[in-house]
């Protein structure tokens, strides 16, 4: 087919041609650095990868991890070791510890570059696809957060890169080609990263691939080599794991499996998160239409063409569908549902959707974009309803300008997404640029609001010294750890007697409905519990500081109380 008439034109469409990879890094740093400096660690696993590394850093132990003193079996150790060659490199703060997911996902986006021409598609396209990557809003937010997902996603698509020349190439190559080896890198980077996850997606995307491709394919496979690569590769992957795997085991006597694969694998997948409602199968299928955007109407059309497109002579297309499926079919019936599950399939769905714009017109009406434009909508009304009620209070008024600044995210990215639709290429990357620059007082609003970076700027230089392990009550934020810098030993009950600085969780209210009626009503809001008699009563002797503020990891407001050490030997 033709490509598309709709393509950028004049400098932009040069720079694509002639620089894309240039075009594509200068796009890394404008979409993706913005507001890392000042953003606070919002996510409750920031704080426990960030703190972790130092502990790591600390103690020397680069096989276990530890949080707070105590082990940490959520992931492999290889995100705390790329965080750690941040700190050592730029100190240890919010950037630092982020810096390795906005890497990740600019060589992610250089994948999606060499994928796409290895497809067939011109340089111009081949960039746009590596944009469509960059340019989505969950890799906008997942891409300046210091979690574990985007050194996945590099890892994934590495191997998918690996896997994609063994379909395509001729087969008479030699054995153990680079190909052989770049997906073997991919495996092992990608299994450090997050686990299992990096050998079921792209063993799902083959058997997709292999169930539905064309019989009369006139590209062999070469089976008898693959056969022989696979073996060699499987005992190569394996024995690079268990370099790490077996003195981490042997280290925990087995807690490292038991609970890292036991608990916050299996367990997370027979239990919903935070008692949210589940919708089984169906989910994903939704958020896309949301996280995707601004590319959301090419989304739907780009699938269904490569469907149909699945017993033509180029089963490139096929690949990429399972590729981009393998999450949803992972995570369909996952009862923890979260965004960013389905994101190591969005370089897939990059490339697929400006493949299709290259060759496709736009249709003109799709039920996924009157989606997307009715969440966007919402998402935007909502954000300034809270802006305009929590402004005029100035206790909650950094809570309402991050609130504002998100009303306006929402509202250039219901625009962009109108330039998508009307192939407006060139404008939709500077609306995503403009997005990315409101992250800055986003993330401005949301520091001055946070709980724990307010009560930690009021202590000091009072703050107790490492040495010293204070103790919390009703108020176990991974971030207080971080921010303060040291251990805390987290207990339910009083004691004046401690010679110890003590923190409590005084009041919480939840941000809510109820929330906001009783403010426009001019009623004070109502907490979910009230201690704060009950702490002044019994630590009457003692001094006392009183600290409000927005506590992200539950999106509630809290008051807590911050009781000095007391003299007493």
């Amino acid at each position: 087919m033709r490509e598309s008439k709709q393509a950028p034109s004049g400098p932009m469409r040069n720079w694509l041609e002639h620089r894309p990879l240039l075009i594509l890094s200068l796009c890394a740093l404008l979409y993706l650095l913005p507001g890392t400096t000042q953003m606070p660690l919002v996510d409750r696993d920031e704080p426990r990868f960030a703190r972790a590394t130092v502990e790591m850093l600390e103690g020397g132990d680069w096989i276990v991890p530890y949080f707070n003193g105590d082990y940490r079996f959520d992931k492999p150790p290889l995100t705390y070791w790329w965080m750690s060659l941040h700190y050592r490199l730029l100190g240890i703060n919010e950037f630092a510890a982020r810096l390795h997911s906005a890497i990740a996902c600019w060589l992610t986006a250089l994948l999606c570059f060499s994928i796409a021409r290895r497809i067939g598609m011109n340089k111009e396209w081949a960039a746009i696809a590596g944009l469509i990557w960059l340019g989505s809003l969950q890799v906008l937010i997942h891409g300046r957060i210091a979690v574990a997902d985007m050194p996945l996603i590099l890892g994934i698509t590495l191997s998918m890169r690996g896997v994609i020349e063994y379909l395509m190439r001729d087969p008479t190559p030699n054995f153990f080609g680079r190909w052989f080896w770049v997906l073997i890198a991919g495996q092992c980077i990608a299994f450090y990263a997050k686990g299992p996850l990096a050998f079921l997606i792209p063993t799902i995307a083959l058997l997709f691939y292999f169930l539905f491709r064309q019989r009369k394919d006139p590209t062999p496979i070469p089976w008898k080599r693959i056969g022989i690569e696979f073996i060699l590769g499987i005992t190569i992957v394996t024995t690079i794991v268990a370099a790490w795997g077996i003195p981490a085991l042997l280290r925990t006597e087995g807690a490292y499996f038991d609970i890292g694969i036991g608990e916050h694998v299996v367990e997370r997948g027979i239990s919903s998160f935070n008692d949210r409602f589940y919708i089984p199968g169906v989910y994903y299928f939704f958020i896309v239409l949301l996280f995707f955007s601004p590319w959301v109407s090419a989304l739907w059309p780009a699938v269904c063409t490569a469907w149909k497109e699945r017993k033509s002579t180029d089963s490139s297309g096929l690949i990429l569908l399972g590729w981009a499926g393998a999450p949803f079919i992972v995570f369909a019936f996952y009862k923890t549902q979260l965004p960013h599950y389905i994101l190591p399939g969005y370089p897939a769905l990059a490339i697929l959707c400006a493949r299709w714009m290259s060759r496709h017109e736009q249709p003109r009406l799709q039920w996924t974009v009157w989606i997307n434009r009715i969440v966007l909508t919402l998402g935007m009304l909502i954000a300034l309803t809270l802006s305009v009620n929590l402004l005029p209070k100035e206790t909650l008024r950094p809570l309402g300008f991050a609130c504002g600044a998100l009303a306006l995210i929402f509202a250039v990215l219901l625009i962009a997404s109108e330039a998508v639709r009307v192939r407006a290429l060139g404008r939709t990357l500077s609306l995503l640029g403009l997005i990315s620059l409101l992250m800055i007082p986003l993330s401005q609003g949301l520091r001055s609001a946070h709980a724990t970076v307010r009560l930690t700027e009021s202590l000091d230089p009072e703050w107790p010294n490492a040495e010293t392990k204070a103790r919390a009550d009703g108020f176990s934020e991974p971030s207080l750890v971080w921010y303060s810098g040291h251990n805390w030993k987290f207990q339910s009950a009083m004691d004046s007697t401690s010679a110890e600085p003590q923190l409590f969780g005084v009041r919480r209210w939840r941000l809510d409905n109820d929330f906001l009626a009783d403010w426009i009503g001019g009623e004070a809001p109502q907490p979910m519990h009230d201690r704060r008699e009950a702490i002044e009563n019994h630590f009457a002797d003692r001094k006392i500081r009183w600290v409000q503020g927005f506590n992200p990891g539950n999106t509630s407001w809290v008051e807590l109380a911050y009781i000095e050490a007391s003299s007493t030997p």
